[in-house]
């Protein structure tokens, strides 16, 4: 299954630039504010794979209309009135826009919410090469959730020491004590939620145990 922030990487840096350049008049400015847009787009994309994600997609939005008037002023207004043609795709870059603010609101409304919430297996996949997935509770719908913390539970197996083999991979991937019950923050600002990770298991096979939890589903305080 892919990861569905590559769409919205992709769709967010190409709508904004593309209805720019169909609606505007040809310049050196025109052509300035696109890659201004076009950076924007791609800066706030790579974000959803940080925790300043909720902020970024907040941001989205609104920045895009100040780039947009603002370039709007530097460019000028067309020399014709606009077509048909043209009015449809001015209405399509508003709902464009209007449907990315609302995106943004309903993830942030879902983070100040606080819910638990199942973990992506993007936090521990793609595993090392000659280490399985056996089994994934996200996959099979075996999804877990209790009083302040949902889990979801791979099985890996493979090629010698599989435990040490996980282990050592999560390290180099920031997970420092995972004999524990190791967890960090998901967000910034707004999204006060945890990651939390645990891995146990033998030489031939591994349990990686992935919570998303509340802030208030800790047993203690996590720094």
């Amino acid at each position: 299954m892919g990861d569905a922030r590559v769409p919205v990487l992709l769709l967010w840096t190409a709508g904004p630039v593309l209805g720019w350049l169909l609606l505007t008049r040809p310049g050196p400015a025109r052509m300035a504010v696109a890659v201004v847009l076009a950076a924007w787009g791609a800066l706030v994309g790579v974000a959803l794979w940080t925790p300043v994600a909720v902020e970024a997609l907040l941001a989205y939005g609104p920045v895009v209309v100040v780039i947009a008037v603002s370039g709007r002023r530097l460019v000028g207004a067309p020399a014709a009135e606009p077509t048909a043609g043209r009015r449809w795709i001015r209405r399509g870059c508003a709902a464009f826009l209007v449907g990315a603010v609302l995106l943004g609101c309903g993830v942030a409304l879902r983070a100040i919410a606080d819910e638990p919430f199942v973990p992506a297996a993007a936090e521990v996949r793609p595993l090392p090469a000659g280490l399985t997935v056996l089994a994934d509770t996200g996959e099979d719908g075996a999804r877990s959730c209790g009083s302040g913390a949902c889990s979801r539970i791979l099985t890996v197996g493979g090629d010698g020491d599989v435990t040490a083999r996980v282990l050592a991979h999560l390290r180099g991937r920031g997970w420092p004590d995972l004999a524990a019950h190791d967890c960090r923050r998901v967000g910034w600002l707004i999204d006060r939620r945890y990651l939390c990770v645990q891995v146990r298991g033998t030489a031939t096979e591994a349990t990686i145990v992935l919570e998303g939890v509340s802030s208030n589903g800790l047993d203690g305080p996590i720094p």
